[in-house]
C-alpha cells in the first residue's frame, strides 16, 4: 500500500482542509512513512556496524482499514483471502 501514500510535511495532521481525511489515506501513508525511515536508518548506520534495517510487510492481516471505502471495494477486500496463500502453502 506504500506507493499510494503521500505524505504532506506542511499538513502532517491533516487540519488544513485541503484533504478529507480517509483511513486507507492513513493507512498508506505510514506505510510509506515506515519505508522511508527504514531505508534511512540503514543509509546513516556505519557499515562496519554490523547492523542490517530490514522493512518487510506481513502481507493481509485482517483489520478494518476498508472501512471508509466504497461497499462494492469493501466486497472484494474481504474476498481477497480466498485468493492467497498462507505461509504454509507457500
Amino acid at each position: 500500500m506504500h506507493y499510494v501514500g503521500f505524505v504532506d510535511t506542511e499538513d502532517m495532521n491533516v487540519v488544513s482542509g485541503r484533504r478529507k481525511y480517509t483511513s486507507l489515506m492513513g493507512y498508506s501513508g505510514s506505510k510509506l512513512a515506515q519505508i522511508k525511515f527504514s531505508s534511512i536508518l540503514q543509509k546513516r548506520l556505519p557499515a562496519e556496524s554490523g547492523i542490517n534495517v530490514v522493512c518487510v510487510s506481513p502481507g493481509i492481516v485482517s483489520t478494518n482499514v476498508a472501512r471508509d471505502l466504497p461497499k462494492i471495494v469493501q466486497a472484494a477486500y474481504h474476498l481477497i483471502p480466498y485468493f492467497i496463500f498462507n505461509p504454509q502453502e507457500g
